[in-house]
């Protein structure tokens, strides 16, 4: 059903989805199997206007998806980087949306006459004080896109509010007590969950006419970390959350794979140029039904609690702690684990580990601690 998007469609019955009517707005999600792209994938099947085709190089990655198994979503495996396999993807289709990285264009130009949408990033190479490779690539792809001649239009997103379910979850400092240790200050984000933006772009695709050639940038609330925190602080009375307001000086002291480039994203989130004309007016009149963050909070409690015994049990297998210090360099190491899908990836688990004990490292040398009056006695079921 799609009445959050106001869809005509909304109540006919299930068959009419494929039923080939060319009156169907045909998607190709590339990369499909990540947060945005599987964001926009759950919005597009949500309103019967859609047809959906998600283009992935790992096709098992979705094998388990409910909506690839009730044949909502169909997969076509290929490679962004292999034009004959994405062109063949693209053939039929009427929309694509594609979030990436890096995106090496080589020598090939894909002829595309429909409607490009990119989830792009308000970076700026010019304006950043530290460049950032990663956000300097989608840069670069973004310009390249406005630049083709290809009626396009570049969607940039606000920090999702599932970042603090993933990437930047609480990390344990104590039993029962977790920091989100990023260098933000008193700087305010602009924010959302990635499922209202998601909305917001189904509903850009179904009136492209109305946003070719434009560059949107989509924010549905803006709050400093500290307020942030303090409101999951408030929704998980059982543990204390809390902001360690940790400084960028600090926070560059953290060597981690990708430490750098993290850092310099930090640096220009800090900066005004990053602030500039995000449109919250524009989302929730694309997506009225937009959450506040209490409200996804809320909603998403039983995430937060399960991500928080996830770190509680990677300590106890990995039989280390926070509080550990960091004079031995075979510590860092002890901290891979068996414990697979514990966090996302094996890999990212092990960069997580060690970025967790070097914050722990931090916040006892500067000597910051919670102050809260919760009962500490408490377990998480």
């Amino acid at each position: 059903m799609c009445r959050r998007l106001g869809c005509i469609f909304g109540d006919l019955p299930e068959p009419h989805r494929f039923s080939g009517n060319d009156n169907y707005t045909k998607l190709l999600i590339i990369g499909a199997s990540g947060m945005t792209g599987n964001a926009v994938m759950e919005a597009a099947v949500a309103c019967v206007w859609f047809r959906v085709v998600a283009f992935t190089r790992n096709p098992d990655s979705l094998v388990d998806n409910p909506h690839v198994k009730k044949g909502k979503v169909s997969v076509v495996k290929g490679d962004m980087l292999e034009m004959d396999s994405l062109s063949n993807a693209m053939m039929d289709i009427d929309v694509v949306f594609f979030t990436t990285a890096y995106w090496d264009t080589r020598d090939k130009e894909c002829e595309y006459k429909q409607h490009l949408l990119y989830a792009g990033t308000p970076y700026s190479s010019r304006h950043a004080e530290v460049p950032c490779k990663c956000l300097a690539a989608k840069e670069k792809v973004q310009q390249l896109v406005l630049n083709s001649g290809v009626p396009c239009t570049i969607i940039q997103m606000g920090f999702y509010y599932e970042n603090f379910v993933s990437i930047f979850k609480p990390h344990p400092v104590e039993p029962l007590t977790y920091a989100v240790a990023l260098p933000m200050g008193n700087v305010s984000l602009n924010c959302g969950s990635v499922l209202d933006f998601a909305h917001c772009i189904a509903k850009i695709i179904l009136h492209p006419n109305d946003y070719i050639g434009v560059v949107i940038k989509l924010s549905t609330g803006y709050h400093t970390l500290t307020q942030l925190v303090a409101w999951m602080d408030r929704q998980l009375p059982d543990v204390t959350i809390f902001d360690p307001k940790i400084t960028i000086d600090e926070y560059e002291t953290i060597n981690y794979e990708g430490s750098e480039e993290m850092c310099a994203m930090f640096k220009f989130l800090l900066s005004p140029v990053s602030m500039f004309k995000w449109d919250q007016k524009l989302a929730y009149e694309l997506c009225p039904s937009a959450r506040s963050f209490t409200s996804w909070l809320e909603e998403s409690e039983k995430a937060f609690v399960t991500c928080l015994k996830e770190d509680q049990v990677c300590d106890e297998i990995g039989k280390i702690s926070v509080e550990i210090s960091l004079a031995s360099e075979t510590l860092e190491h002890s901290v891979i684990t068996p414990v697979d899908g514990s966090l996302i990836l094996t890999r990212r688990k092990t960069f997580r580990w060690k970025f967790l004990i070097k914050v722990a490292n931090i916040l006892r040398s500067v000597r910051i601690q919670p102050s809260n009056g919760k009962n500490r006695a408490a377990v998480i079921q």
